[in-house]
């Protein structure tokens, strides 16, 4: 067979599934996932205020030579102006599905004590209860802004923020609007187990109760972080492609899920796609079960990309539309990897 026929064949099994993977976002895969301001209040859950991390993504990510840094919902000073608001982060390599608890500051030790903590600042940051900007940073200098109109950061600046969480009134933010005030009994949690995010603290962020979580606490359980058509969407085609994606690959299968719709009862459906986003347009490949017989160690996995590289070259795809299918086939090969080495 030539090259160009594996191409077309591998085209015609994991199309479907590319079709639904869509463009990575340029946001940071170690995010914000909870932030709590009122440590040791009267009232509070916890004794001192905290910030949780998390990493979203598929690759260990160090968290060396960066910083969370903190600055008032309205007022006039900047993202870590002091060291009492700027927290450095220790050299400490964040694994794929692994939280990073960081404990800041308390007003009075009320409350219950948080899990042991990742990282204890020593000029810890004693954050508002209910509003204010919380930014992880590249490096550990001052922003030497704070996001308001009368401060606004500059290119430089901005290029530096990893990711930023406003919540309550604060001033600068994600989006369309700041994640919600939170206070004594509510943190702002990161939806999706901490995974969603949309560069939008309005609609990645909900006030909960504090549940902060350090890097010892066990990989979180899948969640669906997003579907189309969304939840409660009107006016929709019997004919719609449904499309859902998760927090992390899975390997669907079964009746891992129904439609029912209040007009016309119950459909049936079969989905295709994966390992994140699948879709119910065709029938699932189904290639990690048909591979299941076999081993399929890294070694197997780096062959098998490697004439498939050879072969993509041969087609001559744009320079975009190639990059876009290799991310998804290399995705995908790791997803097939089932044994360790002999």
């Amino acid at each position: 067979m030539s090259s160009r026929m594996r191409v077309a064949l591998v085209l015609g099994i994991v199309m479907g599934a590319f079709a639904a993977v869509g463009t990575a976002s340029a946001a940071s895969d170690v995010v914000i996932s909870q932030v709590y301001g009122a440590g040791g209040n009267v009232g509070a859950l916890r004794t001192h205020d905290y910030v949780e991390l998390y990493n979203r993504g598929p690759l260990a990510l160090p968290l060396g030579n960066l910083s969370i840094q903190y600055a008032s919902a309205t007022g006039t000073g900047n993202f870590g102006s002091s060291s009492t608001q700027l927290t450095e982060l220790p050299d400490f390599t964040l694994q794929p599905g692994q939280y990073f608890l960081i404990q800041e500051g308390s007003a009075a030790m009320v409350g219950d004590p948080l899990p042991t903590a990742d990282h204890v600042d020593p000029t810890p940051i004693l954050m508002a209860a209910g509003a204010g900007k919380v930014a992880l940073v590249s490096g550990d200098e001052t922003l030497n802004c704070n996001g308001s109109a009368g401060q606004p950061c500059s290119a430089a600046s901005l290029a530096r923020i990893l990711d930023l969480v406003g919540y309550g009134n604060a001033n600068f933010f994600e989006g369309s609007g700041a994640a919600p005030t939170i206070g004594t009994t509510l943190a702002a949690l990161r939806l999706g187990n901490g995974a969603q995010d949309t560069d939008n603290n309005a609609a990645d962020f909900a006030a909960a109760t504090p549940n902060p979580r350090n890097s010892v606490v066990g990989d979180a359980a899948p969640s669906v972080t997003s579907s189309s058509p969304s939840a409660g969407a009107t006016g929709v085609a019997r004919s719609s492609n449904v499309s859902i994606t998760f927090s992390e690959p899975v390997d669907a299968s079964g009746t891992w899920y129904t439609i029912e719709c209040n007009a016309s009862g119950s459909h049936a459906a079969t989905p295709s796609g994966g390992p994140t986003t699948y879709s119910d347009e065709r029938g699932h490949p189904r290639l990690r079960m048909r591979h299941a017989p076999f081993a399929v160690t890294e070694t197997a996995k780096d062959h098998w990309l490697a004439h498939f590289r050879e072969a993509l070259d041969e087609v001559s795809l744009t320079p975009e539309h190639d990059q876009q299918f290799w991310d998804y086939v290399t995705h995908a090969a790791q997803f097939m990897v089932n044994s360790l080495e002999p």
